[in-house]
């Protein structure tokens, strides 16, 4: 509404806004204004004019009453006045407006079919050309015909119409000789081209023409030039002089291309074929020259039709406006009835237009009759009224004044009353009076409008109710609303447990009144050991149950002592409040841990849940609460450490540790971001061979200041804070690369295995990662070999899916420390493994004790019937790899070999190692003869 009232004031004030008037006045005005229409209608009548419409005239002709005549005395009997009527109007011939607007249209016909037939020589075209310049020749040679006064004019129409068709014939076939050349160019053009293209077609194919296959090249290249700056002429517009400098140019390349080798092309494609090369050049050259000229002719043909068409158009106009300036001679008007035929003269005389009077007769001059005049078409007539109509008039005048008086008067009282009472009772609603009514009564439109307000005023003031209802509900459900959001911010929603805000001044003031009374305060991290997989197999919705049954058995555990709140996910805090000493504060922590040992029933189910507890003690440990809640929360994460279902209480030496891991962290996310990791790749040597046939991927991390840091010391805390599926995608990356150097370089058959996690190998994209990268290195797959742990391999039937679809699609996948974890004799059997990796520990006394080396034979053999390749990881005395030498299907490994190596220091290593590990074998010594294999054995295996 404000919009469109400030649209409506753009243009400015209305009137009504600078003279705002009243109904009364504004009736008033009315009726001054009724009352000077009527007394100028009177004035008008008065003089009595009367329009009498006759005939219609080019020209006004007057005719004025005559002068008087003297008549000689009548007899005694005298005739009866002559009768006198108004002549006929003679038709004077005028020009027929027809025929100047019919030959317009020929004229536009004929225009627009020439510009059509000049476009497109079509036999509808052709045809629609040849009938318009028919039409024209025949309405120009009958233009004018019948007409007075015009034959100059329309002359020089008919000859401008006959010069205008000549125009469109010559445009016409100056635009059909330019077709029919620029079809011939491009005849000849075709020609040239097919030409060429079969020589060079048929010039590839024989070997021994190498001279004639390079200028015909050449040739066909002049000529793609000079048909590309011919490109103009299929515009048909005129030429610039640069566009025809060029055309030169390209012609004079191509002749003198086609004279300097005419004597190889004359050996190689024969004479017949450069004559014909010649005869179509100048053909090509003289077309050209005939386009040129024929494009100046369309265009001083198409010129010369336009201004043919303007010069046309101005006859045509001329003649127009001749003919409208025709002057019409138009005869007397008014005529005397002739006499009987015995008294009438030959020749009826003109009569004045009045009849005559009686005065006549006495030969005086007769009374001035009526003034009558004629102006074009229309004749006028004058007679004044009598006194007796001028009083009827006055009176019918003054009698309609007199009712338009009345009406106004009762008009305004019938209108300003009700607009009086609609004014006040507004300005009541207004003001917020309720209810309010208005008086009906007035005229049919205001008492009918009254009724309305009433109607809005009674519904307003329900609505008025209504909302003062409505906003007092309202103002309840926001107070209830307030409070409800109040204990929400402090509560947690699932358990109804005080949440970390709420919990924060709870501790808050638990501290003051034990600073006050010198007490201690025990604040315990309460975390669910292994709450993950409640969700992941039963669902979240029954991991929320879980947590609040956990929630209640706290609740129990701790009544009387202290209060529990939530914190969020699976960790609660417990506060003991008035703890006596240190050792009740971890004697309530053991508490806590040990009730949940017996079984948590959640709906129908006997759920065994294990807690890890970690404690804070005020004052021995810090004094506020958020001091606190770090040093339980350390604490909480020592116990984990250690083994969890148990309980730790802090230590300043975990606030050491606890910094060291954020320092860690920190620095594991630099290291992404600069780039501070690195691979080093410890070879594995084939007993058989004495070869490294593949690499062991080792992740390094060097910081800034040089220190190599090993995976031991940063892996965890990777895996604890989620950068481990970073820094694994780059050792993937990584060792990706290095594997498709060596490929493409001097190691073809290379192959990498890279270690990956159980997070890698559980993510459902890990197969499409690992052959998008392979596609990326152009790397073949047998080059990757996947290496995992035992640990690894005990999370179910999924790991089995992901390793079964690994293998399908052509990966190795290598079993690493094995014999440290659970290992199952069934999972070798069934797990698609191409590897076998025998942990250090196994091989650390095989050649000093007898169980270690019959438990390592077993493996071996176990391994070989199960047709797994073997390495034996840790070789770091000379002793173990001359035990293991005698093993033919068997890879080592160990520092004792080589230690892992930087990428550009493997191949220098792997053709040094053969004889390092001859060496090693021929001069080692073995101790225990009964289990180690014969010398003989092991000088077979050196000289293989």
């Amino acid at each position: 509404m404000l919009v469109s009232q400030a649209a409506r004031r753009v243009g400015g004030p209305r009137l009504a806004e600078l003279f705002p008037l009243s109904i009364a006045a504004r009736l008033t005005l009315s009726f001054a204004a009724v009352t000077v229409l009527a007394a100028t209608a009177n004035l008008i009548a008065q003089k009595s004019v009367s329009v009498v419409r006759f005939a219609l005239q080019p020209e006004t002709v007057a005719v004025s009453a005559p002068a008087p005549i003297a008549l000689p005395p009548l007899p005694a009997a005298p005739p009866p006045p002559p009768v006198v009527k108004p002549l006929e109007v003679q038709k004077v011939p005028i020009v027929d407006r027809r025929q100047i607007d019919g030959l317009t249209l020929q004229i536009d016909e004929l225009g627009r079919s020439a510009e059509a037939r000049a476009a497109s020589d079509t036999e509808t075209n052709d045809a629609q050309f040849r009938a318009a310049a028919r039409v024209l020749h025949h309405g120009a040679g009958t233009f004018g015909h019948g007409t007075l006064g015009v034959a100059p004019a329309a002359a020089a129409v008919t000859r401008r119409a006959a010069e205008y068709a000549d125009g469109a014939a010559e445009l016409v076939a100056a635009t059909d000789a330019r077709r029919a050349a620029r079809l011939d160019y491009g005849k000849r053009s075709d020609a040239i081209a097919s030409r060429l293209q079969s020589s060079l077609d048929a010039a590839w194919k024989i070997f021994g023409r190498v001279v004639a296959r390079q200028s015909l090249v050449q040739l066909r290249a002049d000529f793609d030039a000079l048909t590309h700056s011919t490109l103009a002429f299929d515009g048909g517009e005129m030429l610039s002089a640069d566009q025809l400098t060029r055309i030169l140019d390209r012609e004079r390349q191509f002749a003198r291309t086609l004279d300097s080798n005419r004597a190889g092309l004359t050996k190689g494609e024969g004479p017949a074929w450069v004559q014909g090369m010649d005869q179509d050049l100048h053909a090509l050259i003289d077309l050209r020259q005939r386009l040129v000229a024929l494009n100046a002719r369309c265009e001083t043909a198409r010129s010369a039709f336009s201004q043919q068409h303007v010069v046309l158009s101005e006859a045509l106009l001329t003649t127009s406006t001749t003919l409208r300036a025709v002057p019409v001679h138009t005869p007397a008007l008014y005529a005397a009835d002739a006499a009987p035929a015995s008294q009438a003269p030959a020749a009826a005389a003109p009569a004045p237009t009045a009849a005559l009077s009686q005065s006549a007769s006495t030969g005086t001059a007769a009374p001035a009759p009526a003034a009558r005049s004629m102006t074009g078409d229309v004749v006028t007539e004058t007679r004044g009224l009598d006194a007796r109509a001028r009083l009827v008039m006055g009176v019918v005048t003054a009698a309609v004044m007199l009712i338009i008086a009345v009406i106004s008067v009762i008009t305004v009282r019938s209108v300003l009353k009700p607009v009086r009472r609609m004014i006040t009772a507004t300005r009541a609603l207004v003001h917020g009076e309720i209810p309010v009514q208005v008086e009906r009564g007035g005229v049919r439109e205001l008492d009918a409008l009254a009724g309305t307000f009433n109607d809005m005023a009674a519904k307003l003031a329900a609505a008025r109710q209504a909302n003062r209802h409505h906003q007092e509900n309202l103002e309840s459900k926001v107070l209830e609303r307030t409070h409800k959001l109040q204990r929400l911010a402090q509560q947690d929603p699932l358990t109804s447990l005080p949440n970390r805000r709420h919990l924060t001044s709870l501790l808050n003031e638990t501290l003051e009144r034990a600073a006050a009374e010198s007490r201690r305060v025990g604040v315990y991290f309460i975390d669910v050991d292994n709450f993950k997989n409640f969700n992941d197999s039963l669902g979240h919705a029954f991991g929320d149950r879980v947590l609040m049954s956990v929630a209640n058995r706290l609740e129990e555990i701790t009544e009387g002592i202290g209060y529990v709140a939530r914190l969020g996910g699976d960790e609660f805090t417990f506060i003991h409040e008035g703890a006596a000493s240190s050792d009740e504060i971890k004697r309530v922590g053991e508490t806590l841990v040990q009730a949940f040992h017996a079984v948590v029933g959640v709906d129908e189910h006997d759920l065994r849940v294990s807690v890890s507890v970690g404690a804070g003690i005020f004052p021995d440990h810090e004094r506020t609460a958020e001091g606190l809640l770090r040093a339980a929360d350390a604490a909480l994460f020592h116990a984990k450490e250690l083994g969890r279902n148990q309980c730790a209480i802090f230590t300043p030496e975990l606030t050491a540790t606890a910094a060291a891991r954020f320092t860690t962290e920190q620095g594991l996310r630099r290291a992404l971001e600069q780039d501070e990791f690195l691979l080093v790749y410890q070879p594995e040597i084939n007993l058989a061979t004495l070869e490294v046939e593949l690499v062991e991927a080792l992740l390094r991390w060097q910081t800034p200041d040089g220190r190599v840091v090993s995976p031991g010391e940063f892996l965890p805390i990777a895996e604890q804070s989620g950068l481990i599926a970073d820094i694994n995608a780059w050792v993937l990356h990584e060792a990706a690369r290095a594997a498709a150097q060596w490929h493409s370089g001097g190691w073809p058959e290379a192959r990498v295995a890279v270690n990956i996690s159980s997070r890698q190998l559980l993510d459902h994209g890990f197969a499409e990662q690992l052959q998008t990268l392979l596609e990326e290195f152009q790397l073949p797959r047998r080059c990757i070999e996947l290496e995992l742990t035992e640990s690894v391999l005990q999370t179910g039937p999924r790991t089995v899916a992901a390793l079964h679809t690994l293998k399908d699609r052509g990966f190795a996948i290598a079993l690493d420390d094995f014999g440290t974890g659970y290992s199952s004799l069934t999972s070798l059997e069934q797990l698609p493994l191409s590897r076998i990796k025998l942990d250090r520990s196994l091989l650390e006394s095989v050649d000093t004790s007898p169980r270690a080396a019959a438990i390592v034979n077993a493996i071996l053999g176990l391994c070989s019937g199960l047709g797994l390749a073997v390495t034996a990881e840790g070789i770091e005395r000379p002793e173990q790899l001359a035990w293991l030498a005698s093993s033919r299907n068997l890879y080592v490994q160990g520092y004792l070999l080589s230690k892992g190596l930087r990428f550009e220091d493997v191949l220098p290593a792997r053709a040094a190692l053969v004889g390092v590990v001859q060496d090693l074998l021929l001069s080692t010594p073995v101790k225990d003869q009964a289990s180690a294999p014969p010398r003989s054995e092991r000088l077979a295996v050196v000289r293989a």
